[in-house]
């Protein structure tokens, strides 16, 4: 949670591996088990919120892909 704070005081988003990195953390505090039910429903829903941004993160660059291979097709009937 501190690395997520951290980011968030320098107005700097995290990367999508610095959110995944994250995640893993966070998973391997839950399956310790050893954080109490509050903390622990915390650091879910903060790996939820992660999980979110990284899926859209993901759907935006499966988008750019998209629109860069569109592209190329569309030079490559230029030419001709």
């Amino acid at each position: 949670m501190a690395q997520t704070k951290k980011n968030t005081q320098d107005n700097k988003a995290p990367s999508f591996e610095e959110m995944m990195a994250r995640i893993e953390e966070i998973v391997g505090c839950l399956e310790k088990g050893d954080k109490g039910l509050d903390e622990e429903m915390e650091l879910f829903r903060e790996a939820k919120d992660l999980l979110s941004r990284c899926n859209q993160t993901l759907e935006k660059a499966e988008l750019e892909f998209i629109q860069v291979q569109k592209e190329n097709r569309t030079e490559g009937q230029d030419e001709t």
